[in-house]
């Protein structure tokens, strides 16, 4: 009796959210399980160049992503039918305060449109990486899928601190320059340069040096704490030192905490 227990408790996974959240089909398929969100994953490190302009409207790398993902997560949506948790709730107040916040602030005419979109591109990718990464073991296949990458997003943001040559203007050469209208005057300035210690504040893709050590520390801190060995966690580890390239006082305070932690 008490064998037959501590196999049923061993065959359960100890992370699942519920049944319906992990199955055979997740066991035998975890690369195919995590795509969604690799893909979105991906498309966050693409730079904000790389965009396409329907009739006013820029859809960026991720806001394509989540867009092409959507048929699939109406799918998962209707088969595995998940319970609402208290995280979903609070991202879609989070949302429709976004969209009375642009109201307010904004014209009709234009707080619509922009407040939609900005409630759509954090509620989507919650929800498709949701629906995407329901255990530890998920998690932990989409660290390992991301590590290479992550080291040579790290590769590049030294070259570019060291050569003080902005990684983005090549992606201005391929997809042309990003207008005022499309994301702001002042990101012209931060792209030119900002430096310190000597070095380029490296940005590598991303829009803003704070964005990419924010984006990097949470990476690091995921492969910490999820246990990950081998070299997928030493290539993923080097996100740490991707974080130090942008010199960034909020990338310091998270890598702070995270080894304060993690001692």
């Amino acid at each position: 009796m008490s064998t037959s227990a501590a196999q049923n408790s061993e065959e359960t996974p100890r992370f699942a959210l519920a049944p319906a959240a992990y199955s055979s089909d997740r066991r035998a398929r975890p690369l195919l399980a995590i795509l969604p969100a690799f893909i979105l994953a991906i498309a966050l490190m693409l730079p904000p160049e790389a965009r396409i302009n329907i009739s006013g409207q820029t859809l960026y790398s991720y806001r394509v992503a989540w867009l092409l993902l959507t048929p699939w997560l109406v799918m998962e949506v209707v088969r595995t039918r998940l319970p609402l948790r208290l995280p979903d709730v609070l991202i879609l107040l989070a949302a429709g305060w976004i969209v009375v916040s642009f109201n307010v602030v904004y014209d009709y005419s234009r707080g619509v449109p922009s407040g939609v979109a900005v409630a759509l591109d954090m509620v989507m990718p919650y929800f498709i990486v949701r629906y995407s990464i329901r255990t530890l073991n998920d998690l932990r296949c989409l660290l390992i899928a991301l590590a290479p990458f992550v080291a040579l997003l790290t590769c590049l943001m030294w070259l570019e601190a060291v050569t003080f040559l902005r990684l983005r203007h090549g992606a201005q050469l391929l997809f042309g320059a990003l207008g005022e209208a499309e994301f702001g005057d002042a990101s012209k300035a931060v792209i030119q340069g900002d430096s310190r210690l000597g070095l380029l504040r490296a940005m590598g893709p991303f829009s803003h040096p704070i964005h990419a050590g924010l984006f990097l520390v949470s990476y690091f801190a995921l492969m910490v704490f999820s246990r990950v060995r081998g070299w997928p966690f030493w290539a993923g580890a080097t996100s740490l030192f991707g974080a130090l390239a942008t010199l960034s006082s909020a990338a310091f305070l998270g890598l702070f905490i995270v080894i304060f932690l993690a001692l």
